[in-house]
Formats: structure tokens, C-alpha cells, sequence
């Protein structure tokens, strides 16, 4: 299929030196330097906000970058002022990205005009296999965009800022590097960041992750549940009575071996982390997770496990205001009043959990945002070492929380700019 925004482009008449900057931003483009393609043409399109050719290459680019939301804006621009060029390709991309927007009616809608006629290399299919997989994880009663996702718009974007920016790749492996000279002893082997989602917890995962001696992974879709739910299973089946007989339609229950079935749980759990607890000058490894509000009805059960199954956890609880949550990310698609209650609830069992404990740790998303004391006493609480430089380092380079705001967009602008440096 053609690349579409090379096509575009060759057949525009512009101005020689508009054409000339969408070469070289093509260029970049081509190179997947998107980054630097986006900054050169946005830099254009305050000279040229009307250019065909620099609207469609900021659509290209946005959705490469994945704000798809700012992608579908200017397929929208341009649909306004040239919808005669809207064709079969444009179309595409345009529907890719109202998908991952969540807006799969218009998308499918845009689908139903692409011309069948005209070869797409299998990409029309493509995209209607994401709306019927959406469908099914609508049917199936979980929240079909969210399900659909594997990441949040703004992780893949600011993933992939720190991904294709080398002197901020660079910047950010010299912070998070384990040289194994402590200064201080961590106080826990293991450790569990517990939150919802638009927290301001990657943000925090990438602060704890420079401290010497810890590694703090990612999401798991909260994969350790299942895990919690089989043992649950097969410690309440075990207890049957009469199934020592194929008379019984649970026959065998009662002679299952549940300390051997936790203890290849516990193992499991084990096997997911050793790799990172293997590297040289590790001393503590974890993740932060933030579906935890999917397993809100079992969570005063399900964190007593993860206790039980992590050597020396700590627990650290990231709350952030429920209504500033609510008007965030995937959050406010969602039934205000339902999405509020579980909040609440969440907090509430969470709070019993870490009221009867000395392992836990609470603070806000202000707390990290704005570097307060707070986060000053949670690494006194991990037995770390806390760096107002390396943690202002690290608050430079963007994350996840907010990308849209004026801030973000002021951290991202300059990661580009250190790029060019």
C-alpha cells in the first residue's frame, strides 16, 4: 500500500519552501523520528495551518506517536477543508484512530466508504477485526475500549518519546542502573504499588526504579489474580465431602494436595520475578499494577496473598482525587456515579488492609507530581536514599500522567528539543 503522505505529497504543487521543510520532516518520518517530524511540522503549520500536505502529515505522525485524540482533530480539519482528497488511505488511518479513541461507531461508519475496489493490502480487515474484538469484550460485559488496550494513549506516547529519544534513553538508563553501592539497606525484598489507572503511577514507577537496589515493574493486567482465584478454587473444592468415589460428581476433590498446589502458586509468582531479582545488585524487585479495582470484591482477600506469596513486601497505596480521576483518560466514558462508588470502595478495603499493617505506605498523586516531602518519607520508609536531583532528573522526562496538559506538552517539547542537542 502506498505510504499515502509521500503519495500526497508528491502530487501537491506548495510553496518551495514549505516543500522543501515537508521533505525533510518526510524524512524524518520515514526514519520513525517521529518526534522530530511532528516538531517541524507543527512549527510549519503556524505559517501554513491551512497546508494539505502538513495536515496530513501531523495526522500521520500523532497516530504514530499514538495521540490518536489529536490525529482524529486534524483528520477532522481536513476532512472540513478537503474532503474531495479524503481518500481510501486517509480513510484508514482516520478509522484507526477513532478506534483507539473509542469513537468505533463513526469508525465504522468510515469503514463501510472505503472502496473495495481498491486494494488496501488487507488493512480494512484489519481494522474491522479490532472493532469485532471490541464488540466481544463489550458482550462479555467488560468495558470494550479499555479491554481492547493493551496501554493507555498517553503510556504509548510517552513511551515512545523516551524510546526514540536517545539522549533521554540514555539519561534514563544512567538513572535507574543498580551499581550495588547502598548507602542504606533497602528494608523490603518485594514490592507492590497499589492503585487505579490515571494516578500518576508510572510516573511513580519510574521514581522508585532510581533507587539503587530496586527494580519496579510494570502492569500485569493484574495477572497474580487468576493465580489467587485458582488456589481459592481449589482450597474450597478440597474440602468436599463424599468424593472419594466416581459416584461423586466431584470426585478426587477431597484428596487434592492444596499445600503442593500453593506452593506451585508461590513459585509461579516467583518465576515472573527472578529474572529481575537474578540481576547483579538487586535487592528488590516488584511492580505497580492498577486494575486491582477489577478484583475490588475479593481485594481484602487478595492482598493478604500477595503478602503471603512476595518475600518482605512492602505496599505503597497511590490515591489521587476521585473527581480529578474521573474526568481523566478512559475514566470519564465510564457511569460517573458506578465508577465513583468503586473508587470509594476500593479505598475503603484498601485503608482497613494498611491500617492493621507496618509494611504499607500511603500518598497522592500531588505527592509525586509536585515532589513533596511525602515522597521524601516514602523512600525513608523503603530504607533508600532520597536525591532531590536524581528525582528532578527523572521529573523531566515524560511519563504517563497528563501528556495533554501545558506541563506535559512543556516536558515533551523539550525531550525533542535535547534530541536535537
Amino acid at each position: 500500500m502506498v505510504t499515502s503522505w509521500t503519495y500526497f505529497h508528491s502530487s501537491e504543487e506548495g510553496g518551495d519552501a514549505i516543500s522543501s521543510d515537508v521533505d525533510v520532516a518526510m524524512s524524518h518520518y520515514s526514519k520513525r523520528q517521529y518526534l522530530i517530524a511532528y516538531e517541524m511540522l507543527a512549527k510549519m503549520a503556524l505559517h501554513a495551518p491551512d497546508d494539505p500536505t502538513i495536515i496530513v502529515g501531523l495526522a500521520f505522525t500523532l497516530e504514530k506517536m499514538g495521540s490518536f485524540e489529536l490525529s482524529v482533530s486534524k483528520w477532522d480539519t481536513f476532512i472540513k477543508l478537503y474532503s474531495d482528497q479524503f481518500n481510501n488511505v486517509f480513510k484508514l488511518r482516520y478509522a484507526n484512530s477513532l478506534i483507539e479513541i473509542g469513537n468505533i461507531n463513526k469508525a465504522r461508519l468510515i469503514l463501510k466508504e472505503v472502496d473495495g475496489a481498491v486494494p488496501d493490502y488487507k488493512e480494512k480487515w484489519k481494522l474491522v477485526e479490532k472493532i469485532v474484538e471490541i464488540d466481544n469484550c463489550s458482550e462479555a460485559g467488560r468495558p470494550s475500549v479499555d479491554s481492547y488496550k493493551t496501554a493507555s494513549v498517553e503510556d504509548r506516547q510517552a513511551g515512545l518519546i523516551v524510546k526514540n529519544t536517545p539522549n533521554i534513553l540514555n539519561e534514563y538508563k544512567s538513572l535507574i542502573s543498580n551499581h550495588g553501592n547502598y548507602d542504606n539497606m533497602l528494608k523490603h525484598k518485594s514490592i507492590v504499588i497499589v492503585t487505579y489507572g490515571r494516578s500518576g503511577s508510572t510516573l511513580l514507577q519510574g521514581i522508585l526504579n532510581t533507587i539503587n537496589g530496586m527494580v519496579v515493574l510494570g502492569e500485569n493486567e493484574n495477572s497474580f489474580f487468576h493465580l489467587f482465584e485458582f488456589e481459592k478454587t481449589i482450597d474450597r473444592i478440597s474440602k468436599r465431602a463424599g468424593t472419594e468415589t466416581p459416584s461423586s460428581p466431584f470426585y478426587g476433590a477431597s484428596s487434592i494436595d492444596t499445600c503442593a498446589i500453593k506452593d506451585t502458586v508461590r513459585k509461579n509468582i516467583a518465576t515472573f520475578l527472578d529474572p529481575f531479582r537474578r540481576q547483579e545488585n538487586v535487592h528488590c524487585v516488584g511492580f505497580k499494577e492498577v486494575n486491582f479495582e477489577k478484583s475490588i470484591a475479593a481485594i481484602d482477600e487478595y492482598l493478604p496473598f500477595l503478602e503471603k506469596n512476595l518475600p518482605s513486601p512492602a505496599f505503597v497505596f497511590l490515591w489521587r482525587d476521585h473527581d480529578e480521576v474521573l474526568k481523566s483518560g478512559w475514566w470519564k466514558d465510564l457511569d460517573q456515579v458506578a465508577a465513583g462508588d468503586l473508587l470509594e470502595e476500593m479505598e475503603c478495603k484498601c485503608k482497613t488492609f494498611l491500617g492493621q499493617r507496618e509494611n504499607c505506605f500511603e500518598l497522592t498523586f500531588e505527592d509525586v507530581t509536585t515532589i513533596t516531602g511525602r515522597l521524601k518519607e516514602l523512600f525513608n520508609f523503603l530504607g533508600a536514599e532520597f536525591s532531590q536531583d536524581i528525582i528532578d532528573r527523572v521529573a523531566k522526562i515524560p511519563h504517563s500522567y497528563n501528556p495533554e496538559n501545558v506541563q506535559m506538552q512543556q516536558l515533551f517539547h523539550q525531550a525533542i528539543e535535547t534530541n536535537k542537542s
